[in-house]
């Protein structure tokens, strides 16, 4: 993980102090910084969905529809339907807001990412005070928080990639692409080092441990996104 925070950083400092950038290139080459601090926060709660969020599917959660057994893995199903049933509307939001001139401009856009996975362990902080009561949480409380995180993931994902393209230098959008999606790989090491504190026993000694851990990520989201 330090290796690949260490590169990256060295290699912003190499790409605007060694490469003949002016002061806006520069200024510009800060903001991919900054969007990849965002993104790597971002998809480190966005891939709970694999990990802490299947977990709570598969302990915590009434899994019995009545004499049916829904299986914990098809949460994992969400994410996909929401992308297809929603970048539609997306699309549409967008070129809608700009015929009014009304369109976000795109660190309002990324920022609604994280504000969006904030919301969701929000929904997960709920969930989880049904099992500090004793009982299984309801399957809507998984199907809502997938819902708002693939909401944010439309947000902030094509917008990203998009920044990215505008104002990495001409000769050097390639790298700053594979640096964009390096950001995916930092957060995914995040996540998997947050999913390791979802200790069974540790959470059936206290359950609150579990509504202490989505409440940090809410946290930690919501206030990256309004920064």
């Amino acid at each position: 993980g330090f290796i690949l925070v260490a590169s990256v950083v060295l290699y912003f400092l190499y790409v605007m102090f060694f490469t003949g950038q002016d002061l806006t290139g520069r200024f510009k080459l800060v903001a991919l910084a900054i969007f990849f601090l965002v993104s790597g926060m971002f998809y480190s709660g966005y891939e709970q969905q694999g990990s802490s969020l299947n977990l709570f599917a598969e302990r915590y959660t009434d899994l019995k529809l009545g004499n049916f057994t829904i299986r914990p893995e098809w949460f994992q199903s969400v994410p996909s339907l929401v992308v297809v049933a929603f970048v539609p509307v997306f699309a549409w939001l967008w070129v809608w807001l700009s015929k009014r001139k009304l369109n976000p401009v795109t660190p309002v856009k990324f920022s609604l990412g994280p504000i969006f996975i904030g919301l969701g362990f929000a929904v997960m902080m709920g969930g989880s005070m049904v099992v500090v009561g004793g009982g299984l949480a309801s399957p809507w409380w998984l199907i809502l928080t997938f819902t708002l995180h693939t909401f944010g993931e439309i947000c902030l994902y094509p917008t990203g990639m998009s920044a990215t393209t505008k104002l990495a230098p001409k000769n050097l959008v390639g790298q700053l692409m594979g640096i964009w999606f390096m950001s995916l790989a930092f957060g995914n090491l995040i996540a998997g080092l947050y999913a390791g504190e979802f200790d069974r026993e540790a959470i059936e000694a206290n359950p609150y441990i579990m509504v202490d851990l989505f409440g940090y990520f809410a946290k930690i989201m919501l206030g990256a996104g309004l920064i």
